[in-house]
């Protein structure tokens, strides 16, 4: 086993540039597998949206209907559409086909689901700490904020733009964890025996170490993410391709350092 590499900056900026070569050699075709899912979660979206008067057992009921909708259909298609981005980072010609085969086949629409409960169970156990002391600082902060007597909106506003705010500072080091998961989808290309929980594991060990790197990474893309605001969600659409090519041409450079299996 090779010694780790770093993710420094220049490599990072290397990593990003070879990315860009890869993606705009491919384009079209990288926005079709990016628009395979994301049009399908928007209509999921739309259709399990509750209005703000609803009944909580209403909002309860959708919630189910959209995560059950997100796992067994989203789940595989964005298995898919990850297995379209390694070939992509690794400069392989792959079709649309590559995105939608998990639909086809019992094992890779079960691996498809399994990975989306995976993730979504990761993330819950990281967020607990976060969301247990924003919620508890709310709570004072209201109890604190009845007994002086404040009531009216701009305060209370206030309070509440500053627990948010911290709230998403405590949540940054779950974003870092977020980056090495995702390296799991490189890993289930690679090996179609590897479990789910396996290959995301694999995906955090490669970046041990690394989480404040692994942040920078992730927050280098942020503008593209912002500039959707502005563009209909073109440079996001953009984001989400560049962002997941770069990572899995990463975790090539990574598994090549420590002497692990790349596939050709």
């Amino acid at each position: 086993m090779g010694e780790q590499t770093r993710l420094t900056p220049a490599l990072r900026r290397e990593v990003k540039a070879v990315a860009k070569i890869h993606i705009l050699s491919q384009l079209p075709l990288c926005a079709a597998a990016a628009g395979a899912y994301i049009i399908p979660m928007v209509l999921l979206s739309m259709v399990t949206a509750v209005p703000i008067n609803a009944s909580l057992q209403y909002m309860a009921a959708m919630f189910a209907a959209s995560f059950f909708c997100q796992a067994c259909l989203l789940g595989p298609i964005m298995l898919g559409m990850q297995y379209f981005f390694v070939d992509v980072a690794r400069g392989h010609g792959s079709g649309m086909a590559v995105v939608f085969s998990p639909l086809g086949q019992v094992q890779e629409l079960l691996r498809g689901i399994r990975m989306t409960f995976c993730l979504a169970f990761r993330m819950m156990l990281l967020s607990l700490i976060p969301s247990a002391v924003y919620l508890g600082a709310a709570y004072l902060s209201s109890i604190w904020l009845e007994r002086q007597g404040i009531m009216d909106n701009q305060t209370v506003m206030l309070v509440l733009c500053l627990l948010v705010a911290a709230y998403l500072l405590m949540m940054l080091p779950v974003l870092a964890y977020a980056v090495s998961y995702q390296l799991g989808y490189a890993f289930l290309r690679d090996d179609p025996g590897i479990g789910v929980w396996q290959a995301t594991a694999q995906g955090s060990r490669l970046l041990r170490g690394q989480r404040r790197a692994s942040l920078s990474f992730l927050l280098s893309f942020l503008p593209w993410y912002v500039g959707g605001l502005f563009t209909c969600g073109l440079t996001t659409l953009f984001g989400l391709i560049y962002e997941s090519v770069a990572l899995f041409i990463l975790k090539d450079r990574l598994c090549a350092a420590q002497d692990m299996f790349i596939p050709k």
